[in-house]
This record gives structure tokens, C-alpha cells and sequence, in this order.
């Protein structure tokens, strides 16, 4: 804390020229608003998500990595003995799985060692999240990696150190019954080789600008509960899905006659990836750049935002955010791979997901353990 200082008494200075400070303090109070969408709170989140995102920190980890850094924690190397409340390194690992009509309790089914269940509906539930330490690597996980990266966004906004597995549980294990819904291309791709040229093209970005979306929650002050409330609002919300599929997306796009009832589509990829193959008339800002007011403002605050990246990892951290910022936005499902596998000559999607090459195999526990164990 630093200490008192001794000032000159500036009373009559003050009385002499108020008059003066009051308009320019009028206009600085005018700018900061009208800079941040005319919200405090809208602002708070933006800041917050450019310093994240706009950075060069890793957003995902893979299983491998995971694995090993567990292991590194532990006298004895036998991963099912993980737990991470008996050891002061290694990360805390959430299952943000949610029981569903064909999975009625997925954790309970097969999880990795030490994980706790915390559903990705209630990630910004304080209840679930004041148990979580600031000062460990945390690791978030869904079944398949595409919507893990929402809650690891959120979490980052709120000072924590979270990264989302890539691909999931599918990354995990080979356990169909515990890590089901795994890429396939037959199923989950739009157009296979040959075809895909309809459907990705090189056009220019869209350079319209708007003005930001009403934001109603939070004066900014408070920039956790700013954005805890925020994260509280979009989780809450089950009619709002996180991810559409590139068939519904296909649907959405060629069944209409009015360009502007269609979704926007967004790239977050990078150049070099963007000028490889795009998806028809898309509006390209990469994903470390998007949170700037400037890039902002090209995006319509009245009209659904299909955000798509290479695998579906970074656009779901981007949906996320702009969700909490007031948008309509939801990540395309296993991203460019699920639109297209190729343009004639060059492929466009080299890393979507191989279980040759992405599945680890290796072993889950079952059973369930229903609290958050003190870490330490």
C-alpha cells in the first residue's frame, strides 16, 4: 500500500477553475462511454477478452500433454491414482459433461482420473467456482473438445488458468461408451473432395460496421461480478445452443432470399489458413485480433454470428465471449472440417481429427464424486 503523501492545499485553485474542469471531464465521461458502446459493463468484458484472446497463450492442451503433466505429479506412475486435492502440482481437470436423454450420466460412465463434474451449464455458478484455485493449471473438458473451449474462455475472463483438452474425451479414450460422438467424415462433413469448390471460395470480408449490442448487466465496476453475471446469463440460458451443425448451417444459408436473415459467418482463422479456402462471402477477423473495438463494430449486434476455425476449438472460445458481450453467436461444429475437406489441389482441414493419431487410449475411471476436493 503506498503511504500518505503531503499535498498543497488546492482549495482555492479548485474554486477558480471548476468551472473549467467540469466539460472536460463531461467529455472524457462521453468518450468512455460511447468507446464501450455506450455500457461500462460491455467494456469490462471487451477489455478483458482482448487481453486473453489478443495474447499468444495457449488455449487448448492435447492429451498427451495432459497425461504427462499428471503423471510428473506423482511419486507412483499409475494416472488412475490421480488426485489433484493430495498433490500441489498437476492440474485441476473438469468434466463439464451434462447428463442427457442418450447419456443419462456420462461422468459416472467413464472419466479421467481426478476429474471433478462441474456441467458446462453451471460453470459460472459461484457456487461451483469458489472452490476453484487461481493458482493451478486448470483443464476443462467436454466429450468432444467443441464446446470445452466456452467454459475455459469464461474462466480465463475471470483471472483463472484454463485450457480446454482438444477433441475431449475422444482425445482420451477409445471407449466408445464413454467418449461417444467422435468426428466421422462420412457424417460430419458437408461436401468430400471434388465438391467442396461450391462451397469455399476466395471473396472479399464484408466491410460493414455497426454499433455495439445493448448490454444491460453490470456498470463495469466490478469487473468479476461484471462478468461472472454475464457468464451466469448466457449458461442459463437453455434454449440458446452452442454449436450448429454444417448441414444446419448449409440450411440456413441457401434457404433464404434475404442475405441479412441469414447468419453472418465468421472466420477466426489466420491469413495464411483464410487464403487457403473460406466459406462463401464470410467475414474474416482472426481470432487474436476480434476483440478489438475496431473489429467489433463489423459485427451485427441483431443477426446470429456462425463462428467457424479450423477444428471448432477456438471459434467455441469466441462464441462464448461474444455471447456474454450481448451477440448472437454459435461455433460451427469440428469447424472448416465439417464445411469441406479439400479444394482442388491443396487441403484445407490437415489437422481435423484422426483417432490414429488423436486418441490416446488410455484408461478412465467410473463411478461418481460429486464435490470439488480442496486443492490447496
Amino acid at each position: 500500500m503506498v503511504g500518505r503523501q503531503t499535498v498543497p492545499r488546492l482549495g482555492p485553485i479548485m474554486k477558480r477553475c471548476h468551472f473549467a474542469i467540469i466539460p472536460v471531464l463531461f467529455v472524457v465521461i462521453v468518450f468512455c462511454a460511447s468507446s464501450s458502446g455506450g455500457n461500462a459493463g460491455f467494456e469490462t468484458i471487451r477489455a478483458a477478452a482482448e487481453g486473453y484472446l489478443g495474447s499468444s497463450r495457449p488455449l487448448d492442451i492435447d492429451a498427451k500433454a495432459l497425461y504427462e503433466s499428471m503423471i510428473s505429479s506423482m511419486a507412483l506412475l499409475d494416472v488412475r491414482n490421480y488426485d489433484p486435492s493430495s498433490f500441489k502440482k498437476g492440474p485441476i481437470i473438469v468434466d463439464l459433461r451434462t447428463p442427457d436423454p442418450d447419456m443419462p450420466n456420462p461422468y459416472a460412465l467413464g472419466h479421467i482420473p481426478g476429474a471433478v463434474n462441474i456441467p458446462l451449464r453451471n460453470i459460472a455458478d459461484w457456487k461451483y467456482l469458489k472452490d476453484l484455485p487461481k493458482d493451478r493449471k486448470i483443464v476443462v473438458y467436454s466429450g468432444t473438445g467443441q464446446i470445452g473451449g466456452q467454459a475455459a474462455a469464461v474462466l480465463n475472463l475471470l483471472g483463472y488458468d484454463a485450457v480446454n483438452l482438444k477433441w475431449g474425451m475422444t482425445a482420451w479414450t477409445a471407449q466408445s461408451d464413454a467418449a461417444p460422438g467422435r468426428y466421422e467424415i462420412s457424417r460430419d462433413t458437408v461436401w468430400m473432395s471434388g465438391g467442396s469448390y461450391r462451397t469455399v471460395e476466395r471473396l472479399n470480408s464484408p466491410q460493414e460496421t455497426y454499433d455495439s449490442p445493448d448490454f444491460e448487466d453490470g456498470d463495469g465496476r466490478d469487473s468479476f461480478e461484471t462478468i461472472l453475471s454475464a457468464g451466469r446469463l448466457y449458461f442459463s440460458d437453455l434454449g440458446k445452443p452452442f454449436t450448429i451443425s454444417a448441414p444446419e448451417l448449409y440450411a440456413l444459408l441457401h434457404n433464404s432470399e434475404n442475405p441479412y436473415v441469414a447468419p453472418l459467418v465468421l472466420d477466426v482463422r489466420d491469413e495464411a489458413a483464410y487464403r487457403l479456402g473460406h466459406v462463401d462471402k464470410c467475414l474474416h477477423i482472426p481470432l487474436r485480433a476480434l476483440f478489438s473495438r475496431e473489429n467489433l463494430r463489423r459485427l451485427p449486434p441483431d443477426r446470429q454470428i456462425v463462428i467457424y476455425c479450423e477444428t471448432g476449438h477456438d471459434s467455441s472460445q469466441a462464441a462464448a465471449v461474444l455471447n456474454l458481450l450481448g451477440y448472437d453467436a454459435v461455433s460451427l461444429r469440428w469447424g472448416i472440417a465439417a464445411w469441406s475437406l479439400s479444394l482442388p489441389g491443396s487441403d484445407i482441414t490437415p489437422n481435423r481429427y484422426d483417432e490414429k493419431r488423436d486418441c490416446m487410449g488410455y484408461e478412465v475411471v467410473t463411478g461418481f464424486r460429486s464435490f470439488i476436493p480442496c486443492v490447496g
